[in-house]
C-alpha cells in the first residue's frame, strides 16, 4: 500500500453495524449514541455522553434537568440545553441519512429501519399517548410491557421530532397521560395551553 493509499484508508468513515437481529432501534440506540459521539465529540465525549443519558433516562439513568446537569458540571444550564441540541440534531441526521459527516455514518439499514418507523408513527398521529407507542414497538419488534429496551424510548421520540406532553400542566386540574407532540405540526406550549383552559 503506497502512501496515498494508506492516507485514503484512514479517512474512511466509521461505519456502526448493527449487533442485535432481527433490527430494533430502541434496542440499538444506546449503542449508536455512544458510538456516535465518542466518534465526533472527542475531548468531551464523556461528558457528552453522560448528558444524554441523564437528560433522557438512557442505560437506566434518573432523569435530570438542565440545571441539575449544569450544576453538576459547573456549567449553565444553557449550555448544557447547546450540548443536548447539537447532539440531538446531529444525531437525527445521522439516522436519517442526511448526515455530512466523514467521522461516522450508519448501514443503509438502519437509516431505512428509522425512516420507515418515523413515517408508520406519524400515520397513527400527530398526537401520540405512551401506551399507543408501547404498543406499536411491542408489535413491531415482538417485545414484551417490560422489557429494558423502553429506557430509550423517550431519546428515539426525540429522534423523531416529538416532544413530550407534561403530564402535569399548570393551571389545568385534571390529569394527562404522557403523550408525544409531532413539533413539526404542533407547538408544545399551545398543546399545553389549551389545557390550561378547562
Amino acid at each position: 500500500m503506497n502512501q496515498e493509499d494508506s492516507v485514503k484508508a484512514s479517512n474512511l468513515e466509521e461505519i456502526f453495524q448493527p449487533t442485535v437481529s432481527p433490527l430494533n432501534l430502541l434496542e440499538q440506540l444506546l449503542s449508536i449514541t455512544e458510538s456516535f459521539i465518542n466518534a465526533t465529540c472527542k475531548s468531551q465525549a464523556a461528558r457528552n455522553l453522560d448528558i444524554i443519558k441523564k437528560r433522557f433516562g438512557l442505560n437506566h439513568e434518573n432523569v435530570y434537568s438542565l440545571e441539575e446537569i449544569g450544576i453538576y458540571y459547573g456549567i449553565t444550564r444553557e449550555r448544557v440545553r447547546q450540548v443536548e441540541f447539537k447532539i440531538i440534531s446531529k444525531l437525527t441526521e445521522l439516522m436519517y441519512g442526511s448526515s455530512k459527516s466523514e467521522k461516522f455514518r450508519l448501514q443503509e439499514n438502519l437509516v431505512h429501519e428509522y425512516k420507515q418507523v418515523k413515517n408508520s408513527l406519524i400515520d397513527l398521529d400527530y398526537i401520540l399517548a405512551e401506551e399507543d407507542v408501547r404498543k406499536f414497538f411491542q408489535d413491531r419488534y415482538g417485545i414484551s410491557k417490560e422489557t429494558e429496551s423502553f429506557c430509550s424510548l423517550n431519546f428515539l421520540m426525540e429522534l423523531f421530532s416529538y416532544c413530550p406532553i407534561s403530564a402535569n400542566i399548570n393551571g389545568y386540574r385534571g390529569s394527562t397521560r404522557l403523550a408525544w407532540c409531532l413539533k413539526e405540526q404542533f407547538n408544545k406550549a399551545d398543546v399545553e395551553k389549551v389545557f390550561s383552559y378547562f
